[in-house]
């Protein structure tokens, strides 16, 4: 995520001055780069908490009636939890599970 920031910065910065490119930078961790680059407010949220809750797809899985593989992988830096009983409840998806990403 760093290189990608590097490398687009230029494009970044004036379209984004919320958003702390060079405390983005100089993360080393997912956490760091959204608290210290400032990613929820530079996209409109009050906090991290409320730019989470936005951006979870757990809420709808209870609704999704097309028949839905959710494949997801262990070691996935963005997952925060592995809806196993929220795709268990729901006939229409199926949970696939890797090691590794």
């Amino acid at each position: 995520l760093r290189e990608h920031i590097s490398r687009h910065q230029a494009h970044i910065r004036p379209s984004a001055p919320l958003f702390d490119v060079d405390a983005a930078l100089s993360s080393w961790t997912l956490d760091e780069l959204e608290e210290q680059g400032g990613l929820a407010a530079s996209l409109g949220f009050t906090s991290r908490q409320q730019y989470h809750e936005a951006a979870c797809s757990l809420p709808l899985l209870p609704d999704i009636r097309t028949p839905t593989l959710v494949l997801l992988a262990e070691d996935d830096p963005f997952l925060g939890a592995q809806p196993t009983s929220q795709c268990a409840a729901n006939p229409s998806t199926l949970l696939a599970l890797t090691r590794r990403g």
